[in-house]
């Protein structure tokens, strides 16, 4: 692609780009749709003016799994237990750990790109 084919495919498919990221990761789309364009920008010339959307969806998707595989981690990191903890800091954990993991299935059941809030 030239540089001004690369310019116009930015413009016109971002809003695709944003709509796209949103059905994967909700309310952070607009910052996988960015690092999507970017990353069209730095590789236009080497992609078929053609295929810009069907490259651009692909980027968005891979992107989009590697913010929420990265918002996973943040989710399941955690203080660990003292060795001689008290017994009602260990349940206290062990409640906190199956909200985490119920809120994670949810998050991996919602299709719709939802919000999921822990409570």
């Amino acid at each position: 692609m030239t540089p001004s084919e690369v310019e116009t495919a930015v413009r016109s498919l971002r809003p695709l780009c944003v709509r796209w990221a949103r059905s994967v990761v909700g309310g952070d789309a607009e910052d996988v749709a960015q690092a999507a364009l970017e990353a069209l920008v730095r590789k236009g010339p080497l992609i078929e003016a053609g295929a810009a959307t069907a490259w651009l969806r692909t980027a968005v998707y891979y992107l989009a799994r590697s913010h929420m595989r990265g918002r996973k981690e943040l989710l399941v990191t955690g203080p660990e237990l003292a060795a001689d903890g008290d017994p009602e800091d260990t349940l206290a954990s062990a409640q906190l750990s199956a909200e985490v993991q119920a809120a994670l299935a949810r998050a991996t059941e919602a299709a719709d790109g939802e919000t999921i809030t822990i409570a």
